[in-house]
């Protein structure tokens, strides 16, 4: 895959005006708002124009989204100009992205396969996180509620998500590294609610049916890790805690025939980190395709993958990968 390629898919896959605080056009706690938004952002046609902030001091994105909930969701690229013209479809279950520079289309897993269900979630924010109202504002003509996480862990970072009060579309999602500066990781510039126009022209473009379609072989889901130490080489047990209040929520064997790798997928509720275990890449013919803060380990690599914009510090991440590797046998 193309750097360019790499990093479209990564990142696509996330005026104000202050009204008196209290406000609440709804009932729930903000813990229940809060899950009712997570849960129910494929759930209204929606065309939204969205600000997307990125990795590494690297310029953000301006991206269209087309929420048909019958169908998924649709982002177009806008800006910048070195990646305009990118178009994701994504149904929940496969997602597929037009790059047209190399005039193909490139199949992979749909990013919401990887997530944990809403109950383990909300499990896991009730834990890790004190969730309470902030401010009542308006943004892009919606009037929305921030909803504030602060984390009992105080290394991971505070996160404010501005929620449209009637649709629970988030409008705005801040996070606040500790002891960092605030940065606005996505910005709804504009957004409409209309079945018509979140339809039009949905899908990839027609040229694409003529085009090179490249496929991407989905994981394949492990319950334990011991059962699959023929293929990678290594035995794993499924680590039985994890620091920084994250938990293990599935199991994934990864990689090429030649050479596969498991994938723990891990969430605090509100992160998510992909442990990446695997014989250290120094002894393979293959580079490696995903890098992180990790350690080694009778020659097993364990490395730590936040997604994209997230402020985990390394610390934490390390942290992760050393827990892992502590279920070697």
């Amino acid at each position: 895959m193309s750097a360019r390629l790499t990093r479209a898919t990564s990142l696509l896959a996330a005026s104000v005006g202050l009204i008196p605080s209290g406000l609440f056009p709804h009932e729930e706690d903000a813990q229940k708002f809060l899950e009712l938004a997570l849960a129910g952002q494929r759930n209204v046609h929606a065309v939204i124009v969205q600000n997307r902030l990125g990795p590494d001091g690297r310029p953000g994105m301006l991206v269209k989204i087309q929420i048909v909930p019958s169908k998924g969701m649709k982002t177009t690229i806008l800006q910048p100009i070195s990646m305009q013209g990118f178009v994701v479809v994504d149904d929940g279950v496969e997602s597929k992205v037009y790059d047209p520079d190399r005039e193909e289309v490139f199949v992979q897993p749909s990013p919401n396969i990887f997530m944990p269900p809403m109950s383990v979630r909300s499990r896991l924010i009730k834990a890790n996180y004190e969730v309470k109202y902030g401010r009542h504002r308006v943004l892009a003509g919606r009037r929305c509620h921030e909803v504030v996480l602060d984390p009992r862990q105080p290394k991971m970072p505070q996160r404010r998500l501005s929620i449209d009060d009637t649709k629970r579309i988030i409008l705005r999602y801040v996070m606040v590294p500790a002891g960092g500066e605030a940065a606005i990781f996505t910005d709804v510039k504009s957004v409409i609610y209309d079945q018509r126009e979140a339809s039009e022209d949905f899908g990839l473009p027609a040229s694409t049916e003529r085009m090179r379609v490249r496929r991407m072989e989905g994981p394949k889901v492990v319950s334990d890790p011991v059962s699959v130490k023929v293929e990678v080489g290594f035995r794993l047990k499924r680590p039985s805690s994890l620091p920084y209040g994250f938990e293990v929520h599935a199991i994934h064997l990864v990689g090429h025939d030649d050479e596969k790798f498991l994938a723990l997928r891990t969430s605090d509720g509100m992160s998510f980190v992909t442990v990446y275990a695997r014989k250290d890449a120094s002894h393979s013919s293959r580079p490696p395709s995903r890098s992180g803060p990790g350690v080694t380990k009778d020659g097993i690599k364990f490395s730590a993958v936040t997604m994209a914009g997230d402020p985990i510090p390394s610390e934490v991440l390390t942290s992760l990968s050393e827990a892992v590797s502590r279920s070697l046998r």
